[in-house]
């Protein structure tokens, strides 16, 4: 879908997969905010050059190129090499399928994975934690966002084909909050600038727009919020 004020098209564009907006909408409800768990491990897709490297029958499937220290992949035993087979029962084939899991499933939830460590065959559970994400004070920007704190968006949901950051605190009584900007929103776009990350938020930094609108996500669909 194309969004604008006026009915034209600006260059803005925003899709959610069904699921994951059903997802959103029930933590929503039940939490006032999306939590979303991650193993913290890296990972990538098995290819046939690799399954070679590997000496691995299979080629297809997730590799463990990484694990973070204290993660719940780690308290798992997971280590770097290790393939991943199963998750929750069901084959695993991607790093996509991976993540995508990570992204339905909220913090807390315990994940089942098949994993061959050198070549033999086990399971093991983990249970997700938060993931820990960059963040940004809006008042850096402009002192129209101070207040408002935004995060990275995780890799499950970048893997759900989302972008933007997402609004991580609000405080009361301030611009954005009398605007209507709430914890748990995406912000996609400012003005007319599409906006897929931190990075290219922090590139606003400076640039004082008479009118500051924020083109934002959640779990109703896309609108407008103007910041005055």
């Amino acid at each position: 879908m194309i969004f604008s004020p006026s009915g034209g098209n600006v260059g803005i564009g925003f899709a959610i997969p069904s699921n994951l907006a059903a997802e959103v909408m029930q933590q929503l409800i039940a939490h006032g905010k999306v939590q979303r768990g991650s193993l913290g491990l890296q990972s990538q897709d098995i290819t046939p050059r690799i399954a070679r490297m590997l000496n691995l029958a299979q080629d297809n499937g997730v590799v463990v190129t990484g694990v973070n220290a204290g993660s719940p992949a780690e308290q798992a035993g997971l280590q770097p090499g290790d393939v991943l087979t199963t998750i929750n029962g069901k084959p695993l084939r991607s790093v996509n399928e991976l993540r995508n899991t990570e992204g339905l499933l909220p913090v807390g939830s315990t994940v089942k994975l098949g994993v061959l460590h050198n070549g033999k065959a086990r399971e093991v559970s983990a249970v997700l934690r938060p993931e820990k994400l960059a963040s940004l004070d809006g008042g850096r920007l402009d002192p129209r966002l101070a207040g408002v704190t935004f995060n990275e968006l995780s890799q499950s949901e970048r893997s759900q084909g989302m972008y933007g950051v997402a609004v991580g605190a609000v405080a009361p009584g301030s611009r954005a909050a009398a605007a209507g900007l709430s914890e748990g929103d995406i912000v996609i776009g400012v003005g007319s600038m599409r906006i897929t990350g931190l990075r290219m938020l922090r590139e606003l930094a400076g640039v004082r727009p008479r009118q500051l609108v924020l083109v934002v996500a959640d779990a109703d669909g896309t609108h407008y919020v103007l910041i005055q």
